[in-house]
């Protein structure tokens, strides 16, 4: 897989706490329990797919190293970009006719899609974070600023770590 494809597919599945909520909010505001059960399990299998995504990488991308100056952590952007994701149902709510909602979520989310997808955005999946992955910026010592997914919580500066490459500036700790 390319650094692409791991952005976009990171990317899709990132709305996957968008999608349940879109889920619950058909299956109780608009008793369109098909649309609920559709979406609900899509965002079930984007959770999966995360997670498979993540060891994939783990297992098979090279293992590179690098020098830090600093590390800050950064999970608190994760709730903004989780309300970024959410925004699209938050818009859906509003509008009464169930088709008409869903084409708004779809609409909206593929917009927040593309935008992330196609800009050289450090972004954060909250999906990850639920799994339990921290996010760090880190300062490389010719002072690169990299996002980091790591397991690890730190507290304080590190200085090597040993990483895969997701993305231009998306790296994740490795345990190999």
């Amino acid at each position: 897989m390319t650094s692409f494809l791991y952005r976009v597919l990171l990317a899709i599945t990132a709305v996957a706490p968008a999608g349940g909520a879109a889920a619950l909010t058909f299956w109780l505001r608009d008793h369109a329990i098909g649309y609920a059960i559709g979406i609900g399990a899509a965002s079930a299998l984007l959770v999966i797919i995360c997670s498979l995504i993540i060891v994939f990488a783990d297992r098979t991308l090279p293992v590179e190293q690098i020098e830090t100056k600093e590390v800050e952590p950064a999970d608190n952007r994760v709730l903004e970009f989780l309300l970024t994701y959410m925004l699209p149902v938050f818009s859906s709510i509003a509008i009464k006719d169930v088709t008409a909602s869903l084409a708004l979520f779809c609409y909206s989310t593929g917009i927040i899609l593309l935008l992330v997808i196609q800009g050289n955005c450090l972004y954060f999946n909250p999906v990850l974070s639920i799994i339990g992955y921290r996010f760090y910026i880190i300062k490389s010592q010719d002072d690169m600023k990299y996002l980091l997914i790591s397991k690890k919580n730190y507290h304080r500066s590190i200085r090597s770590i040993r990483y895969v490459q997701l993305s231009d500036y998306i790296f994740m700790e490795t345990t190999k």
